[in-house]
């Protein structure tokens, strides 16, 4: 597995980025756009989304190659929590296709995930367009009775 920055910069939150994180419209975020691989072909198209009131000083961090989870951890002290994820199926436009090597149009997975720290605020936001033809969801239901 590996990633490469396409850009990380400082932006304003637009209506549903500021829903997510709990923030207003407007507010500054941190946005890092990052194309995923799996043996050096592209895999995912992930647009990361921080409140940068939070992580001031993200947008100066060199992300390429590196576990912003692991940045995250420490330097600013954040310990993961939980996170909810929601999986749609799409067919990937001129853009994503080109980024992830593949025909216009083809499936491919948008998943939507928003992440908490163990105090409950949230840390981001994250669109990831997955390759249908490279990615699979696996799920295990288990019922506690």
């Amino acid at each position: 597995p590996g990633s490469a920055v396409l850009s990380q910069e400082v932006v304003d939150a637009h209506e549903i980025v500021a829903r997510e994180l709990g923030i207003d419209v407007g507010d500054p975020v941190f946005l890092v756009e990052r194309i995923r691989t799996a043996d050096g072909e592209p895999m995912a198209y992930e647009r990361a989304y921080l409140p940068a009131k939070r992580f001031a000083g993200l947008e100066e961090e060199d992300l390429s190659g590196k576990s912003m989870y692991e940045l995250l951890q420490s330097r600013w002290g954040i310990r993961l929590h939980d996170a909810r994820q929601r999986v749609t199926a799409v067919a990937l436009n001129d853009e994503e296709a080109k980024l992830l090597h593949v025909p216009v149009g083809q499936p491919g997975f948008l998943f939507q995930r928003t992440t908490r720290e163990t105090s409950g605020g949230v840390v981001e936001y994250v669109r990831s367009l997955y390759r249908g033809d490279r990615y699979e969801v696996d799920t295990h239901l288990d019922r506690q009775t």
